[in-house]
């Protein structure tokens, strides 16, 4: 052994090329005395005697032989490609023997041998090639054992010529010299076929193929370190997908690492990017984008995930291929690629199993056989994930979409089919409903009857060992889809009201955790119309249930707390609860007690809770008939506490501060409806926070922060303090408007300005808005072609600007200033500011 590792490090530090070129070409070359002495020694030598670093010096010099250009004619069956794939195979298999903690070791120089190997084709027989693949997957699938990034891109520089088989690998040794030298005897069960084909691809066969040990290898990959060779892998794959020539086993494993490598949400992060414009304008000749080329990508794949399926029948290949098609039609951004690739796809589908899907609802499961329960399966869940897209639902085929809807429910409600089946088939199902309730509106009584059903059983009987059962988590979607369709009219769902009297109430009171989760979501969906209908008893249970799964008191994880909250808010902003006086104050102040949390995410709950209960409570302020005076009162007693408890969450982070700011401007609403005093520092803190939101906040927390101001430019105080807090919030939105560019924003801060009364106005205000005015409008001007909303605002902005100048601001020095050195093209903007600005002039 002693003698083998000197030989390797004085190949590791000689020239192997110069080596074999200067010995006759008659005589026996060192290099082969060394591979011969390599194959001997790791043969007769005991496993523990060799270690993970006398092997990787070995491995190294076997590469460094490798690397030799070996004459034409000593190329093909002879000596060297057998006594090199012998030493190569001796020492793939003395490392496979190896402790894992140990072969981890040795990952990086068999990448290293592999990336050789592949250089140069001809030195080594397939055999060689096989066990070196061998030995990099059982490094791979050791347990921590992450590759670093250069063994990535070693494996992926191999992986297209390993897929490509047999075409690469000619002059490959006889079979009776590719498992050992020819001096000694080699076991029928060591020896191997020199085909790339020959082995792996047919069933039952215990060896595997090179390009089947290759795409295992790409399997074990962690997805995200192949995201840099997305392009070059998925072309790969691409052509062992396309190729009828290659086996089921090989294409349906290139199936699966497609999969794997589109599943996730990094990879969806990344491929969202992609784009396929269909103007070849500003594109410069011999560069592409990344995103264009990941656009051809994801178009490319679509095309092969088709032409696949409507090519195969096999069941197992199906499914691999209709799974990789449904996580592609997840990540793909249609509205980025090319037009109707959504509908030409689903339509390819809908063809493909049409029958498929009528034998289904015909037989409802009771003649067909597992194969078909798969495919069905993997059908509808990439049916769903397409129609979730909404290009589909807005261009398909009415009738193609009801029979998908009509299949689905039929699987979901029916129990001949499997559970995994009726699983996939419900989440469809939800899919659909919500994108197009009205489709699924009519299969609301079967739903119901399903869930009521389910609900009445013995839940302690279905339960799998604390897991949640099939039953439970189908009865969670089909609770999901029958949320979708509450706010269908009752002349296409039918009467909705035993959902909510019997689905919620028994759903709540069970102790199924995801029945409970999905019952709590579906009551956002209310509405009062269908409110009204329901039993008040029933209503005012669903609201003391609700307040208990809410508070801490209940014992329930942060999530449900969360929901409920959510759910609390939904069912205070119902008109016919407003009316339930003791259930309406019992939820609001379940609501402030939540205050006390300390949770993120149930504080953005939270936020959007008291925002809508209180835009609620506004509108009704403003209606003719006002609040009753017994809910008035209450309102009034708690005012106080919900303003503290929305100024504590202004402060926090985006998602929970743009709905809070817009519950300060509904609770300014509020004090001057009721009348009610409130609190002395509540304006100043609240403005603070405004200021605060307007120029740190995201663009929903400013359109909510302009609504809010415009809520304090309507209180009629006319105190010192209060007209500074107006001054202070003017120049935050004149100065918003000259900084930003989005159209809602925009609209808010215009509209929060014109409910500040003129004679309110400061001098040297009427200027400032007149110039930020002028900003929107050549930012609008500028816009070459101008969209609908683009004009309303543009309409509004004139508006404003003609009412500011007819209030007085013609006699304004200021006003006149700023409008005199844009007057000319003021004037083309529209006829009514033009007539306006001339009298000015």
């Amino acid at each position: 052994m002693e003698a083998l590792l000197k030989d390797s490090h004085t190949i590791l530090q000689s020239s192997p090329l110069r080596s074999r070129t200067n010995e006759p070409r008659g005589a026996s070359p060192p290099l082969d005395s060394y591979l011969q002495n390599v194959t001997s020694v790791l043969s007769a030598c005991k496993r523990s005697e060799i270690s993970p670093e006398d092997l990787e010096t070995v491995f190294e010099a076997l590469a460094s032989v490798l690397k030799a250009d070996v004459p034409s004619d000593r190329r093909g069956g002879g000596g060297s490609n057998g006594l090199c794939s012998s030493a190569i195979i001796e020492a793939c298999r003395c490392s496979r023997s190896l402790p894992d903690d140990r072969l981890r070791q040795l990952r990086g120089c068999s990448l290293g041998l592999l990336g050789s190997i592949t250089a140069s084709p001809k030195c080594a027989n397939v055999v060689s090639k096989k066990e070196l693949l061998k030995l990099v997957l059982q490094q791979l699938l050791v347990r921590g054992a992450q590759p670093n990034e250069e063994d990535v891109r070693t494996l992926v520089r191999v992986a297209p010529v390993l897929l490509r088989g047999s075409s690469e690998g000619g002059g490959c040794a006889p079979a009776a010299e590719a498992g050992a030298s020819a001096t000694r005897y080699v076991p029928p069960h060591r020896r191997g076929s020199d085909s790339d084909f020959s082995d792996s691809e047919h069933d039952g066969s215990r060896s595997r193929s090179l390009p089947y040990l290759c795409l295992q290898c790409l399997e074990c990959i962690d997805s995200k370190l192949l995201q840099p060779y997305f392009i070059q892998v998925f072309e790969a794959l691409t052509e062992v997908l396309g190729e009828d020539s290659r086996s089921r086993n090989l294409r349906v494993i290139a199936a699966k690492v497609a999969s794997k490598m589109l599943e996730g949400p990094s990879q969806r992060s990344y491929l969202a990017m992609a784009e396929l414009p269909q103007s070849t304008k500003g594109l410069h000749r011999g560069f592409t984008t990344l995103s264009v080329q990941l656009g051809r990508l994801l178009t490319g794949l679509h095309a092969t995930f088709r032409a696949a399926i409507q090519r195969e029948n096999d069941a197992v290949l199906l499914g691999a291929v209709l799974r990789a098609l449904g996580i592609l039609s997840g990540v793909s951004p249609y509205a980025r690629l090319e037009p109707g690739l959504a509908e030409s796809t689903f339509g390819a589908l809908y063809r493909k199993f049409e029958r498929l899907m009528d034998r289904s609802l015909e037989h409802s499961g009771k003649e067909m056989s597992s194969e078909d329960f798969s495919v069905l399966q993997n059908v509808t869940n990439c049916l769903s994930l397409l129609i979730s897209k909404g290009e589909v639902a807005a261009k398909g085929s009415p009738d193609s979409l009801k029979k998908c809807v009509s299949v689905m429910a039929s699987i979901t409600c029916s129990g001949f089919y499997p559970p995994g089946v009726r699983l996939d088939a419900s989440i469809g199902l939800h899919r659909f409903a919500k994108a197009l309730p009205v489709l699924a509106a009519p299969y609301a009584g079967l739903l119901q009857s399903a869930i009521t059903g389910f609900l009445r059983e013995d839940q302690e009987a279905v339960q799998d060992a604390g897991k949640p059962s099939f039953g439970e988590k189908i009865c969670q979607q089909e609770i999901r889809a029958l949320a979708e369709v509450l706010h269908v009219p009752a002349s296409e769902a039918g009467p909705m009201v035993g959902f909510c009297e019997e689905v919620m109430a028994e759903g709540i009171d069970s102790g199924l955790p995801l029945v409970r989760s999905a019952v709590l979501q579906s009551m956002t969906h209310l509405k009062s119309d269908l409110a009204r209908e329901v039993d008040s008893n029933k209503l005012s249970f669903l609201v003391s249930k609700v307040c208990h799964f809410a508070g801490e008191i209940s014992g329930s994880s942060i999530g449900t707390r969360s929901s409920a909250c959510r759910a609390l808010g939904a069912l205070l902003s119902l008109e016919p609860v407003l009316s339930l006086f003791d259930s309406f104050e019992h939820g609001l102040v379940t609501l402030i007690s939540l205050g006390s949390a300390d949770s993120g995410t149930l504080q953005v709950s939270l936020a959007w809770s008291l925002a809508n209960v209180c835009d609620v409570l506004r509108e009704q302020t403003q209606s003719g008939k006002g609040l009753p005076a017994a809910l008035a009162k209450c309102v009034a007693k708690h005012l106080p506490s919900i303003s503290a408890l929305t100024i504590r969450l202004a402060g926090c982070n985006d998602k929970i501060r743009c709905n809070a700011v817009r519950c300060i401007g509904y609770i300014f609403d509020l004090f001057s409806a009721l009348g009610a005093d409130m609190e002395e520092d509540f304006e100043s803190k609240a403005v603070d926070c405004m200021l605060g939101s307007l120029w740190k906040g995201n663009t929903k927390v400013q359109w909510n922060c302009c609504y809010a101001a415009g809520s304090f430019f309507r209180l009629s105080g006319g105190t010192a303090e209060e007209g500074e807090l107006r001054g202070k919030l003017l120049d935050a939105v004149t100065s918003l408007m000259r900084s930003s560019t989005n159209y809602k924003v925009l609209s808010h801060a215009i509209t929060a300005l014109r409910q500040l009364e003129w004679k309110a106005y400061l001098a040297g205000a009427k200027a400032q808005v007149c110039e930020s005015l002028v900003h929107v409008l050549l930012l609008l001007d500028r816009q070459k072609a101008p969209q609908l909303k683009e004009e309303e605002l543009k309409e509004i902005a004139v508006d404003f600007l003609v009412s500011c100048v007819e209030e007085g601001g013609a006699d304004d020095p200021g006003v006149v200033a700023v409008l005199e050195g844009e007057i000319d093209w003021l004037c083309t903007i529209s006829e009514k500011l033009s007539s306006c600005l001339r009298r000015l002039a």
